[in-house]
């Protein structure tokens, strides 16, 4: 019975250990086998490390951009503008006692070779010096001056006599020339400076001679602000003989509209240049004339009895209007003008002056002592009327 007894608490332990061990068993064995294959793959990769030096193994490949070498870069241009090929440049020969050098050529209006005032100044030991408030150039050599304006055909000669500032006056053919953001002279004006200049078109070549007097001196330099003192008046009086400008307006255009911009240039180039003595009057019909197809005008809109149409001569009235506007800035007696039965874009309301040949005209006199002149210009987009007394 004992026997019995030990058996059957054997079975329970038995039993028990089933119930409660058995799965805690279960579950080590598998993390075993889990541990195991970790085992195995970290066993694995040290054999690859071992196996491959490090420098041998590939990274991982990252996207770049591709490096260009810096003599590759192209560097910015300063300057984008087209390059005047350099064996196409013309240059003048100067030739001034032993010193030889060479200038870009650059011509007047005229195609007359210019010499450069501050490089010749540089040649010769002179100053070359402007005036910003008379707008004048004076070249100065010791006791020595001459002094041009841009303006002027007036060249004002100065020197020293016996302690005395002495100055003369002569009349040139021509002016100094501002070009380039230079001051020139042509060849012929040099004599002005004690200089004789003898051109040879074969060579390109400006042979210079100095006047001895003048250059070997050894006078104390002439200071420009006293010389500026004595000739300031006859200066100034010069001036106020030049043209001045007693009236001007500007308006624009779209230049897109061909036959409307056609016609405004038309009408703009009748007027341009016309003289008006004292007392005399402008009739816009008159020297515009008809605007037809014999006269060189076409089709663009105009504006008949408050509605648009479509008619030869379109864009004429913008030049008269703004003709109209100069005549107001200028003071002149305005003698006949009409407005358009619409607003006009390019003049405020009540300063346009329509046109039509044969019944409306614009018509104002010269109410000054001197003739006056009419320049009518058209630059681009833009219309500019300009009165000169």
């Amino acid at each position: 019975m004992e026997v019995c007894k030990k058996h059957k608490l054997i079975i329970m332990v038995l039993a028990i250990i089933a119930v409660c061990v058995l799965p805690k068993s279960v579950a080590a064995i598998e993390e075993t086998s889990i541990e195991e294959t970790s085992i195995k793959e970290t066993s694995i990769k040290e054999n690859f490390l071992a196996a491959t030096p490090l420098e041998d193994i590939p990274e991982p490949e990252e996207e770049t951009i591709p490096e260009t070498e810096d003599e590759t870069i192209p560097e910015p241009e300063e300057n984008t503008a087209p390059q005047t090929d350099e064996s196409s440049q013309r240059y003048i020969n100067f030739q001034l006692g032993t010193q030889c050098w060479q200038e870009p050529m650059i011509f007047s209006s005229d195609e007359v070779p210019l010499v450069p005032l501050r490089q010749l100044g540089e040649k010769v030991g002179a100053q070359v010096i402007w005036h910003q408030e008379s707008g004048a150039l004076f070249f100065v050599r010791c006791g020595w001056m001459v002094v041009f304006h841009p303006q002027l055909k007036a060249v004002y000669t100065v020197n020293q006599q016996e302690g005395n500032i002495v100055w003369e006056k002569t009349q040139s053919e021509e002016k100094l020339v501002l070009q380039n953001n230079g001051s020139y002279l042509s060849s012929s004006m040099l004599s002005y400076l004690g200089m004789q200049a003898s051109w040879d078109e074969s060579i390109l070549s400006l042979n210079i001679v100095l006047d001895d007097q003048i250059y070997n001196s050894t006078e104390k330099t002439l200071a420009y602000e006293k010389v500026w003192a004595l000739i300031k008046e006859d200066m100034e009086g010069e001036k106020a003989k030049l043209p001045q400008l007693i009236g001007q307006y500007k308006t624009y255009f779209n230049t897109g509209e061909k036959n409307r911009s056609l016609n405004l240039k038309r009408a703009s180039s009748a007027v341009d240049g016309i003289v008006l003595a004292p007392g005399e009057v402008f009739s816009f019909n008159k020297i515009v004339g008809p605007r037809t197809p014999e006269n060189g005008y076409t089709k663009a809109i105009i504006f008949v009895s408050g509605n648009e149409s479509y008619d030869y001569g379109g864009g004429v009235c913008q030049v008269s209007s703004t003709i109209y506007n100069a005549v107001l800035a200028a003071g002149l007696p305005v003698l006949e003008r009409y407005s358009h039965s619409l607003p006009v874009a390019y003049v405020p309301k009540g300063y346009d002056a329509t046109v039509a040949y044969g019944y409306k005209d614009l018509r104002f006199s010269n109410n000054r002592k001197e003739a006056i002149t009419i320049r009518c210009l058209v630059d681009g987009d833009m219309l500019n009327v300009e009165i000169w007394d």
